[in-house]
């Protein structure tokens, strides 16, 4: 199993420089797809923020939002999330070293709490950190920078 974040998986519904690569990476990826809740919640802030910012209108973004539910309920198994995942989440905070934040926090804790499937993050601070406390974590992809 792979869990894919937020920042993996949104490319796929919202133009961005990744979106290509991402897209061919997930083509050739082996084993079930999985996500949780919690991407649910970042994903609706995300396109919020789009609207808010005027880079969507409420049209797009509700297009966007459908397409995204519409995969995540045929392509992916989804994680709920529990207050274990939550605990997990702030033990792993009590390390300032690795520069995690909470909502990644929380996603490495549902990880956790699910038999640790690899983590495919764009987010490359959050790669750091997870691999920082030993979980199996990459970009996936050459980020240009």
């Amino acid at each position: 199993m792979v869990y894919l974040d937020t920042s993996f998986i949104a490319p796929l519904f919202i133009a961005e420089e990744s979106s290509d690569a991402v897209e061919s990476h997930l083509r050739h990826l082996d084993g079930a797809l999985a996500t949780s809740d919690w991407t649910r919640v970042e994903f609706a802030s995300l396109l919020a923020r789009r609207v808010r910012m005027k880079e969507l209108d409420i049209a797009q973004a509700d297009a966007i939002r459908e397409a995204f539910e519409v995969t995540l309920l045929s392509s992916f198994q989804m994680l709920a999330l529990s207050s274990a995942d939550c605990a997990v989440a702030v033990q792993l905070l009590h390390d300032p070293a690795t520069g995690l934040r909470a909502g990644d926090a929380l996603h490495l804790g549902i990880i956790h709490n699910h038999r640790r499937p690899r983590l495919l993050s764009l987010d490359q601070g959050m790669v750091k950190a997870a691999q920082l406390l030993d979980f199996p974590a990459s970009t996936g992809i050459t980020i240009e920078r």
